[in-house]
């Protein structure tokens, strides 16, 4: 809402505790004031503080400055340690984050496979086929991207499982750009955030959070699908240097069987593991 220019005595609050006031230093509110306008002032192109709230959807017109801004959410279901169910999730936010925090604790993502005593992981789309995604670690999280995130479940140990548990993700001072919600395009593929609950049609990420299935369904607020056509029921989710996790290596000759399908990193199946990275069974093995 955009109150410059406006008398105060013309002023009004909505019930959506993300809607965003902008105002000039002399609206300000004092600490006389009543409770509107107290959160979420935009005043002269900055805000002190604002918290998002994951029920309300959020647009801003206009780029402005926050000196806080956060978004706080819980990931019911973490990956295992034998990594069969990685459940991933997407997020999408409007501005850039450069602190995590669960509680008092500061959290770290990998930002490499090489990475250790790290938190979560969070993937970028680097690459798409017919049949499946490629992602890689993402080094910087930035506003209006989206992403796909995952955090340690039981067998981490209490001290690295974040299932379930309230995380914060924040911006201290940051430049929160006007909402532009870019898709990222690999492939013919579009991976689309949205800050609404919507109704998609195309590849939406699936309950175990292991692909994105094709088909029709609902997709919640600051999460992601894929708006492409395609005959594959679902794609596959490829990331790079899954073999090691950062908090642990993975020991992938327990993972397989010699009966799992391999494909190489164009999603092509091959008769036998070649030299280089093979994805068996979902997994990716490296052959020397």
């Amino acid at each position: 809402m955009d109150f410059r220019g406006v008398s105060k005595n013309y002023m009004w609050e909505g019930d959506n505790t993300n809607c965003i006031y902008y105002m000039t230093a002399s609206q300000k509110p004092t600490s006389s004031s009543s409770d509107f306008g107290k959160t979420n002032n935009v005043i002269d192109g900055v805000a002190e503080k604002i918290t998002l709230n994951a029920n309300y959807g959020f647009y801003a017109p206009e780029a402005f400055e926050a000196k806080e801004i956060s978004f706080t959410k819980k990931f019911e279901n973490g990956r295992l340690k034998v990594a069969e169910n990685p459940c991933w999730y997407t997020i999408v936010l409007p501005f850039e984050v450069n602190s995590v925090k669960n509680g008092d604790k500061n959290l770290k993502w990998f930002k490499s496979a090489n990475d250790k005593r790290c938190h979560f992981w969070l993937m970028e789309l680097t690459g798409a086929t017919d049949n499946a995604l490629t992602f890689d670690y993402a080094t910087t999280f930035e506003a209006n991207k989206p992403y796909i995130i995952s955090v340690p479940g039981e067998g981490w140990g209490d001290n690295w499982n974040l299932a379930g548990k309230e995380i914060t993700f924040r911006g201290v001072n940051v430049d929160v750009p006007m909402t532009v919600l870019e898709p990222v395009i690999y492939g013919g593929k579009e991976f689309i955030g949205t800050y609404t609950t919507i109704t998609a049609n195309g590849y939406i990420m699936n309950a175990e959070g292991t692909k994105f299935a094709k088909g029709e369904g609902t997709v919640n607020g600051y999460n992601a699908y894929f708006a492409a056509e395609g005959t594959a029921n679902a794609l596959r989710i490829v990331i790079e240097g899954e073999e090691a996790t950062g908090i642990e290596a993975v020991d992938n000759s327990q993972l397989t069987n010699g009966n799992e399908p391999i494909f190489n990193l164009n999603g092509q199946r091959l008769e036998q593991k070649q030299r280089g990275v093979n994805i068996v069974g979902g997994r990716k093995i490296v052959v020397k």
